[in-house]
């Protein structure tokens, strides 16, 4: 949980999130992460998808999610149209929609 949370602070509980969630890369590969991350925003939020479920989940207003009936639904963080396609259902008919779900959560 992200304790005492200010923006003076933000910038370093960033940082130590993103050293937490790359430490199984190895040196070559996490220096080329950060370097492509570094490009532009798009790659740096692509590359750093955990900062936003991290804020999420420890926001409290995530506790009212799915908490009255007929409210549960997913939440995409990835919908984009690459993540769109054609695939066949479990009754074997072809039907187009979102088949990466990666980063939801219902």
């Amino acid at each position: 949980m992200i304790k005492d949370l200010t923006l003076h602070n933000r910038r370093h509980q960033v940082i130590r999130a993103i050293e937490k969630n790359n430490i199984s890369l190895s040196d070559a590969d996490r220096q080329q992460k950060y370097q492509l991350m570094a490009e532009s925003p798009y790659r740096f939020f692509r590359g750093t998808s955990h900062l936003f479920w991290q804020d999420m989940f420890n926001d409290w207003r995530f506790s009212l999610f799915g908490g009255v009936p007929g409210s549960q639904t997913w939440i995409q963080g990835d919908a984009h149209v690459y993540n769109f396609g054609a695939f066949a259902n479990h009754d074997g008919e072809v039907i187009y929609g979102l088949d990466d779900f990666d980063d939801a959560v219902v």
